[in-house]
């Protein structure tokens, strides 16, 4: 398997095949749009959250901790209303994505071969694996929701069994000291748990996405044939997500070189402005700069959603042709003629 020359040849892909990256960008631009838009409503809240403790500081009555929670209460319905839109906007977003993955499989399969990409062609064909990501995508994460949630379960029936102690005046140092051992304890279990899970997700996961849309199989035929490749080719499947999660973390930290000023100009200037205020007689909760706060969370958001998108492409165009290398007949070896002189 020649690791570099397939990475390298995904970006000519990509770069000749512009229309694969549209597959990304089709499949995650509602879920951006989600973002900005969550953005927006959270800098509202934090505007009208400093004006009702302004409110409250000029009248004397420094906190205002019951003014805030009138005003959410206030606006329950607005804030019910916009994280249900918020929440069906996501669902929207998720399944435009599955076939916008599928198709993209389909379609870096025809762009290794040295055929057209077709969007319209590729989203058709995407639509009819759809329930098969789906199906994967539960799969995979069935295991992590239980594992996280029985964490944070037995974390709060040791931290509430704790309290409930400590109030009847039950408790002790010895107990607290163990529940805090516990719970440490149980954070590196989680940490083991997912390495292993990454290591185990990143050799049969790519597999049984292109089994389904390249190999055109069955759920579970594509379950089993994923298994098979990933017993035989492990180390080659281990290696490549290395690649993928290497030029992810290079694109982030690219966006974070690049966004890090707009947040330094605005949240060191803001967090000064709220000592300085608060101080002296007539105290004062300093609105941020939001002709700063919103062009930096535009540029965030936007920067997050081409290379998230990129990404996306990316990785379903390599593993297109992993797949493809992984899945070629064997040739058969020559035979030469030898000819017998008498």
């Amino acid at each position: 398997m020649q690791y570099g020359q397939i990475f390298s040849d995904t970006f000519r892909i990509l770069w000749r095949e512009k229309k694969l990256w549209v597959f990304g960008l089709i499949g995650l631009a509602l879920s951006s749009v989600l973002g900005m838009v969550g953005g927006a409503a959270g800098l509202n809240f934090q505007r009208q959250v400093i004006e009702t403790v302004n409110r409250e500081l000029s009248r004397g009555r420094p906190g205002g901790e019951d003014e805030v929670l009138a005003m959410i209460l206030g606006n329950f319905a607005i804030f019910g209303v916009l994280i249900g839109l918020v929440l069906l906007g996501a669902l929207v977003s998720y399944v435009i994505n599955l076939a916008m993955r599928a198709g993209t499989v389909r379609e870096a399969m025809r762009a290794w071969n040295g055929e057209s990409v077709s969007i319209r062609r590729g989203s058709r064909e995407g639509a009819s694996s759809m329930l098969g990501f789906f199906g994967v995508d539960v799969l995979w994460a069935i295991l992590p929701t239980l594992v996280v949630g029985g964490a944070y379960a037995l974390t709060f029936v040791s931290i509430f069994s704790i309290a409930a102690a400590d109030a009847q005046g039950g408790a002790s140092d010895t107990a607290a000291v163990g529940v805090i051992g516990s719970i440490l304890l149980a954070i590196c279990c989680l940490a083991i748990f997912a390495l292993l899970y990454a290591a185990v997700y990143a050799i049969f996961a790519p597999m049984m996405y292109q089994s389904l849309a390249q190999g055109r199989r069955s759920f579970g035929d594509a379950l089993s044939e994923a298994w098979a490749l990933g017993k035989a080719h492990w180390g080659t499947l281990i290696v490549f997500a290395l690649m993928v999660w290497g030029i992810g973390l290079v694109f982030s930290l690219v966006v974070q070189l690049i966004t890090t000023p707009f947040s330094g100009l605005f949240m060191g200037d803001w967090m000064e402005s709220i000592v300085t205020g608060m101080e002296g007689a007539n105290p004062v909760m300093p609105m941020p700069n939001y002709g700063i706060m919103i062009p930096f969370l535009m540029v965030t958001t936007i920067l997050s959603y081409l290379t998230t998108s990129f990404l996306q492409s990316f990785r379903f165009t390599l593993y297109a042709k992993v797949y493809g290398e992984l899945t070629a007949p064997e040739m058969p070896e020559s035979t030469e003629v030898v000819e017998v002189v008498e």
